[in-house]
């Protein structure tokens, strides 16, 4: 299956960063670090991920992402999908929504949400 990929700046060895603007988009491949960083809009942070075929991406970890215990997801394959705009019911304000899958591996706790 082909991909086609969106690239904005380039974190030195954490390849291309991954922009989301179509729905089904998806970044994938093991989760390697989390690293903070510094963009022309501030601090923010990025997760590290590396394919099988060794190609490097990086995204992201914006509000709707954060509250995934990414630290426990070190290690493992992610698929981080992008699911589309969604309004929170409360601000009103639209937001960009994911579905996270992990790798499940055998022997270890399940994951927290």
């Amino acid at each position: 299956m082909t991909r086609k990929m969106s690239k904005v700046k380039s974190y030195e060895r954490w390849g291309a960063t991954m922009v989301f603007d179509r729905e089904g988009q998806s970044a994938e491949g093991v989760l390697m670090a989390i690293k903070d960083v510094k963009t022309e809009h501030g601090e923010t942070s990025i997760l590290c991920l590396e394919d099988d075929d060794g190609v490097k991406t990086s995204v992201f970890l914006t509000s709707a992402l954060a509250h995934h215990q990414w630290d426990y997801y070190i290690g493992r394959y992610v698929i981080i999908t992008y699911t589309g705009e969604e309004k929170n019911p409360k601000t009103k304000r639209t937001y960009k929504a994911f579905c996270v899958e992990v790798e499940e591996v055998e022997g270890t706790e399940a994951i927290p949400f």
